[in-house]
């Protein structure tokens, strides 16, 4: 999604069944070009998010913290507005609901 953002294009808008999309992208993996006008560490990521192995690939706490930078420089080292109250709350359920399973592992 990055890709189409940053390009304004769809990516594989050319392919129109899905075998196709299989052939191309599984077996001989073909990937968006990616623009080197882009900033640098976006470049770098999006290279590594094409890689063929998906362990390798840039978790998205990297992605966020990534963006968040290079938004953060765009704007002249102005960091206001930016909130993470979002990434908190998940971080939050996820921690809840990992005491949950937990709890119920154990008393079963």
């Amino acid at each position: 999604m990055l890709w189409e953002i940053l390009s304004n294009q769809t990516a594989y808008s050319h392919i129109k069944r899905r075998r196709q999309l299989i052939n191309e992208v599984v077996d001989e993996h073909v990937r968006p070009i990616i623009d080197e006008k882009w900033p640098e560490r976006i470049v770098g990521m999006l290279g590594s998010s094409f890689n063929r192995c998906i362990t390798t690939r840039p978790q998205m706490k990297l992605w966020y913290k990534i963006i968040r930078e290079e938004l953060v420089n765009l704007r002249g080292g102005d960091q206001s507005d930016l909130s993470d109250s979002y990434v908190r709350r998940r971080r939050t359920f996820e921690s809840m609901r990992n005491i949950y399973l937990e709890e119920s592992l154990v008393t079963k």
